[in-house]
């Protein structure tokens, strides 16, 4: 009998899907609609430039399994390493700039949910 349970096999899903389709991303940043653009950043805190075609199935595929908790007319970070949804610092904010401090904002204050709907 398998340890996993439907939230943990669904968090795997996702993770599994971002890794193969980005696998030297650690943290994808999506911001809102109105500039239409993902950010794809590594584990040194670098960004990691995708083709579009990639930019735009993470972003669908990480929408459609938060759509129920988050609202995507603020910028939001997944970390993959977790499953975490945080929301993304504002631009004055430490952590906006993700090397400025080492953590890419990623602080429990501002977690919007957990891949599979555990928090």
């Amino acid at each position: 009998m398998s340890n996993d349970t439907p939230s943990t096999k669904q968090s795997h899903l996702l993770v599994d899907k971002i890794k193969a389709l980005a696998p030297a991303v650690a943290l994808v940043r999506i911001f809102p609609p109105a500039r239409a653009v993902t950010h794809f950043y590594g584990d040194e805190f670098i960004r990691v430039w995708v083709g579009s075609d990639i930019e735009r199935e993470v972003t669908r595929v990480i929408k459609r399994h938060f759509t129920d908790v988050a609202d995507w007319r603020s910028a939001h970070d997944f970390q993959i390493s977790t499953g975490h949804l945080y929301l993304t610092p504002e631009p004055y904010q430490r952590g906006y700039v993700p090397e400025d401090d080492g953590t890419f904002g990623t602080t429990l204050h501002r977690m919007v949910a957990v891949a599979g709907g555990a928090e």
